[in-house]
């Protein structure tokens, strides 16, 4: 009996022995699978935190885009706004030129269909769509020459084809006296 006595005592105190080692086994188990656990969970921290300071720069950098947007934005704007205010005065320039254009083209038909003022007794005769008004004078024996004017115009001409009769319509013939101008034409004279 003593021995199977021994032999419990020997074994109670293995016991304490295999227990303690076994728990310190366990204990090293546990501690190696969460410093292992722990070791991923910073790997992951790490990663998640360099995605963030990413996403932070990416945020930062839309940001100033952003910034640089509404700037070139707010410029478009203000050269819109002028580049309105400009059409508009130009729109009504043109309005007015138009109305000056306007004015002389009436003045020009004035002067293409004038009023025919006679200053010969002779009646006006018409060639080639030209009306001449009187006739070539007599000669006289004296140095009465025969001239061309045109109702308003204010010089006479040698010639009834002077460029400066153009396309007048009405051309009035007779002497200088009947003219009733005080200088021939230069182009013609």
């Amino acid at each position: 009996m003593l021995e199977k006595g021994h032999l419990l005592e020997n074994w109670k105190k293995h016991l304490a022995t295999v227990v303690a080692v076994t728990l310190c086994i366990l204990f090293g188990i546990m501690a190696f699978i969460f410093y292992g656990a722990a070791s991923e969970n910073k790997e992951k921290c790490k990663d998640l935190q360099e995605s963030i300071e990413t996403i932070s720069q990416e945020k930062e950098e839309l940001e100033n885009d952003l910034y640089t947007l509404n700037n070139n934005y707010e410029d478009i704007i203000a050269k819109h706004k002028n580049c309105d205010a400009t059409i508009s005065d130009l729109k009504a320039r043109i309005e007015q030129l138009n109305g000056t254009i306007d004015n002389l083209n009436a003045q020009i038909e004035e002067l293409k269909n004038p009023e025919p003022e006679t200053t010969s007794s002779q009646p006006a005769a018409v060639s080639g769509g030209v009306k001449f008004q009187g006739g070539a004078a007599e000669d006289t024996g004296g140095d009465i020459e025969t001239v061309y004017w045109t109702p308003k115009g204010k010089v006479y001409h040698s010639t009834q084809d002077c460029p400066s009769l153009g396309r007048l319509k009405t051309i009035l013939s007779g002497t200088i006296a009947e003219s009733g101008k005080s200088r021939g034409c230069k182009v013609c004279y």
